[in-house]
């Protein structure tokens, strides 16, 4: 707490950056292993008819290069609103990257091995549990669900106890190192494996053991994030040649490909209806029954660093640039900007507890946020 009581703590600025960026492990590298240079050569979009979209083999369901219509949406926000106005609170935390809610908590991964568990009652830490992280051991990736939270240490899972704060089991899968989200449905945790990324198995949480393994058509490193009570789990596999990037929608239930889309998405969020994810060009939503793009919110983008978080008609993108982003599912519109006196990197956005939850890598910081502004 701040010396004038204010729980909020300081509003992300210049000054508040001075003297608090700090190195972390690895930097903020923490989408699939793509950065610099790199990263832009694959961040291309196919967003025409024809662009090698699969969709799913269901009745009705779209031919592959079937003409749709899609919309551009200008970048450009209604309003523009101060971060002060909306920040309820900023709480410390070191090395912090990936979000999670479980058990009325939420969990925040960090580099260096360990996660922190917040109380939303408080906006306090309220205990860690971990293991040290050296470059042997270094991974990325956070999730819950089947009464545990899940991380990693090394290519294994990470299963634990959320009441006691403790590791009950070590999973050995062969994770890949870049996975950080790791998303759970039909009763398992599924996790990216395979020497080149082509594989996606589940951990059943009632047994703890790797399921099935379920062979992807391409080199993945990373999933979507998923609204709850989802069957399906989305894959996103970037490459540096874009044709060769794909999304790729798996029936986790059925244990098969349902369609696949050449789109080189990243940090996106799923829900029934729709993918919302980071293009060079912007955030893409595809519709998850054709999986064709539907609309390209131009200039509103996740970049490496950013990422994606859906609550009903509201899409929050956070953008290592532009901060963050309101969008309106009804109208496909750009409501709102989040903007703070200084651009603090990117980081993740989690809704939970009420609120709006997001990192701020380049200083530390976990911002607890309005939701209803």
């Amino acid at each position: 707490m701040n010396q004038t009581g204010d729980r909020r703590g300081p509003a992300i600025g210049a000054a508040d950056r001075a003297g608090r960026v700090r190195p972390v492990i690895w930097g903020r590298h923490r989408r699939a292993g793509l950065a610099g240079p790199a990263a832009a050569a694959v961040l291309a979009v196919c967003l025409g008819a024809g662009c090698g979209g699969h969709g799913p083999a269901s009745p009705g369901a779209a031919s592959p290069g079937a003409a749709h219509v899609m919309t551009t949406v200008p970048g450009g926000p209604r309003q523009i609103t101060p971060l002060r106005a909306v920040q309820q609170a900023s709480i410390v935390v070191p090395n912090l990257s990936w979000l999670t809610f479980y058990h009325g908590f939420v969990w925040v991964k960090r580099d260096d091995g360990f996660i922190t568990r917040i109380d939303p009652r408080t906006d306090k830490p309220a205990g860690q549990v971990g293991a040290y992280t050296d470059q042997q051991h270094y991974c990325q990736g956070i999730g819950a669900g089947g009464g545990a939270v899940w991380s990693c240490s090394g290519s294994s899972i990470t299963r634990i106890d959320p009441g006691r704060m403790k590791i009950v089991a070590r999973i050995a899968v062969g994770k890949i190192a870049g996975q950080g989200r790791l998303v759970f449905a039909a009763g398992h945790l599924w996790v990216i494996t395979g020497r080149t990324g082509d594989q996606l198995t589940g951990i059943d949480a009632a047994t703890n053991r790797p399921g099935p393994v379920i062979k992807l058509p391409a080199g993945c490193g990373d999933l979507a994030n998923l609204a709850p009570g989802m069957g399906a789990v989305w894959v996103e596999c970037p490459s540096f040649t874009p044709a060769a990037s794909r999304v790729i929608k798996v029936d986790v239930v059925r244990r098969a490909i349902q369609g696949t889309l050449t789109l080189t998405a990243i940090n996106g969020f799923a829900t029934a209806t729709d993918l919302w994810a980071g293009s060079d060009r912007g955030l893409v939503r595809v519709d998850a029954r054709t999986l064709q793009p539907v609309a390209l919110f131009k200039g509103v983008n996740t970049g490496l660093d950013g990422d994606v978080a859906v609550d009903g008609d509201r899409v929050w993108v956070r953008s290592q640039g532009g901060f963050l982003y309101r969008l309106d599912a009804r109208s496909d519109t750009v409501t709102d900007q989040i903007k703070p006196d200084d651009v603090p990197g990117g980081g993740t956005v989690l809704l939970a507890a009420g609120s709006l939850w997001t990192t701020a890598d380049d200083i530390s910081y976990l911002l607890r946020l309005r939701a209803d502004s």
